[in-house]
């Protein structure tokens, strides 16, 4: 019986506590295979990071789909040091924050214990080059199969797979160039950026040198998982260097650190502060499209404003450089997240008159051009945006090029009016809303519809300007979500149903009616299933010539459009069809560390349309 016990026990403490190399607790999987076994590990300090812990890599991995490096963490003090050999027992865990269910977890060793540590030779970085890059991964194929189902991972097809393969491992990436703005926490302090590497295969590169969402080879949205993001560099606290002020296309030098994930991303967190070699050159370019004055063509533009008050002079003033110079001042502009007249001050007001005179007058002073402009006032925090600020959308427009259509009897809506149009072609409201108590609004703006006649041939147009809800409580790309959460989606699709509806009342009246409907869908339009009922009413997405050039917005690592124009078969059809582009005013702003510098996080957008 007693060497029965004495079994028991050595059984006992040879489960417990295992010898492992690295590559054996990663495994090839999204999860370690040891997972809450306690281990034995030896390896090279590679990184320290305070309050995190360390790294270590043992080299043991010669597969490209497992990595060689592992995090170890501890929140105490590190008393070993970067090249020391370290040999430690501790806990394997598959770490997930519980706030975050939709996030991969990151494989660690928890309470470590430093068995010896003795002085050697660092580890050489895996330079991210010719095999060992990020796969042309075309389509979101691998955001379509939950992440347990997967044999093993593939990183030579899918780019999840091949950040997953290298967690914890330290590695090189060559001559990095920005495909993403910085990002910045609330106190405006710089916390990291996108790059990909010289050498990789990118697929829609736009002329700055970003990466635009396009639709695949295989009719499915490109992820461009050919980015990863850089975080604070692992030495701030001890240089007080942190991370540059990117723009899209800035070209760096190598940077070298450890492939990590946290907060829904894999992430690589350099050694120490990458340095930029240089900034892409030229700044955006005003647009050459215009009406010529002509009777028949209409200029249009579209600006999401970003919480516009009416006490910001400087951004007035440069959202009016915007519309003069880049714009081109169009003969009516639809603007999104104009707010009201105490701005952010929640004490009742929804009007927006003096934040509309304030810009309208900024416009005045920098192209002596005069506009009027139109609203409906939403009821007191019912549109959702910042309490108190009560966005809506609004019209500019030229008053000796157009003026809203009111014959005897037409009056303004409120925000509860519902509009329509009569069976002699007229609304009832102008501006109306469309169907502004039906719950698919809720906490969301109320689509601005006008109608409008142009001077002096008063042909008529129909303008609907929108701004759907938002896509606050989306997954990212890179997390357990198959496929990624799309927050608020069946809103939106609902919301464009709506639209689409108010659309065909149009056209039932009238079927060769010029319609034009623009602004903030917050949807790319490679989502197209929910822009289907706004195709099918029919319109027509105006586009750029180019596919890649289509971007309005930098996401992540991705450009991308959120800002659309649809237009009636009658306006297509009409001449030269609907011409369109973005003015990539503050996507291309060299200098996006502070907020302020970038007057919008969209770009304005301008088109032109004719009436026969």
């Amino acid at each position: 019986m007693k060497w029965l016990q004495v079994l028991s026990l050595a059984t006992t403490y040879i489960s417990v506590v295992l010898s492992e190399t690295i590559a054996q607790i990663q495994g090839n999987k999204f999860q370690s295979p040891l997972n809450g076994q306690s281990v034995t590990v030896t390896g090279v300090v590679t990184a320290k990071a305070p309050g995190r812990g360390f790294f270590l890599d043992d080299g043991s991995s010669s597969d490209p789909e497992i990595s060689s490096g592992l995090h170890i963490y501890i929140t105490a003090n590190i008393t070993v040091s970067v090249n020391q050999t370290v040999t430690l027992n501790g806990t394997v865990l598959e770490y997930r924050p519980s706030s975050k269910p939709n996030d991969l977890y990151a494989t660690r060793i928890t309470n470590p214990t430093i068995i010896t540590a003795v002085n050697g030779t660092g580890k050489t970085p895996l330079v991210l080059a010719g095999a060992r890059v990020p796969p042309l991964d075309n389509s979101l194929t691998w955001t379509l199969v939950p992440m347990g189902t997967f044999p093993s991972l593939t990183p030579s097809l899918n780019g999840l797979d091949l950040w997953e393969s290298l967690e914890g491992q330290l590695v090189t990436i060559p001559q990095p160039i920005a495909a993403g703005l910085n990002s910045l926490d609330s106190n405006n302090s710089n916390t990291g950026f996108w790059v990909y590497g010289q050498g990789w295969n990118v697929t829609s590169k736009n002329s700055r040198g970003g990466l635009t969402i396009t639709i695949g080879p295989d009719g499915k949205p490109d992820a461009n998982p050919q980015a990863i993001l850089i975080r604070r560099p692992l030495d701030i606290t001890t240089s007080g260097v942190g991370l540059p002020s990117v723009a899209l296309g800035t070209t760096l030098n190598d940077i070298t650190g450890i492939v990590y994930y946290s907060d829904g991303h894999f992430s690589v967190l350099p050694l120490t502060a990458p340095v930029v070699t240089s900034v892409a050159s030229g700044f955006a370019r005003p647009t050459n499209i215009t009406s010529n004055s002509s009777s028949t063509m209409i200029s249009f533009g579209n600006y999401n404003v970003n919480n516009l008050a009416p006490n910001e002079s400087t951004r007035l003033s440069a959202i009016a450089d915007h519309i003069v110079n880049y714009l081109k001042t169009p003969d009516i502009v639809f603007l999104q997240e104009i707010q009201d007249n105490s701005g952010p001050i929640d004490d009742g007001t929804v009007s927006g008159n003096i934040t509309l005179a304030n810009l309208v007058n900024a416009i005045t002073r920098v192209g002596n051009v005069t506009y009027a402009s139109i609203e409906i006032a939403p009821n007191n925090n019912q549109d959702g945006g910042l309490p108190g600020g009560n966005i809506r959308q609004a019209y500019l427009y030229h008053t000796g090029r157009l003026s809203p259509f009111r014959p005897a009897g037409t009056v303004s809506g409120t925000a509860n009016d519902s509009v329509q149009l009569n069976t002699t072609g007229i609304l009832n409201y102008n501006p109306g809303r469309i169907d502004p108590m039906n719950t698919d609004w809720s906490k969301s703006r109320k689509p601005l519809v006008a109608q409008w006649q142009t001077i002096p041939d008063n042909k008529t147009l129909f303008t609907i300007n929108v701004h759907m809800a938002n896509k606050g409580r989306s997954s990212t790309n890179w997390g357990e979500a198959r496929p990624p959460i799309n927050g608020n989606v069946a809103q939106r699709q609902a919301q464009i149903k709506l639209v689409a509806t108010f659309v065909q009342s149009i056209l039932k009246v009238d079927p060769n009616a010029n319609i034009l409907v623009g602004g903030d869908f917050n949807e790319y339009s490679q989502a197209r299933e929910v822009f289907k009922s706004l195709v099918d009413a029919p319109l027509t997405e105006a586009v750029p010539l180019s596919e890649v050039e289509h971007y309005s917005h930098v996401f992540y690592q991705n450009c991308g459009a959120l800002d659309h124009v649809f237009a009636s078969k009658a306006l297509v059809d009409c001449r030269t069809g609907v011409t369109f582009e973005h003015v990539h005013v503050n996507t291309w702003a060299t200098n996006a560390t502070t907020r302020e510098l970038r007057i919008s996080d969209h770009d304005p957008s301008v088109g032109l349309i004719n009436l026969c």
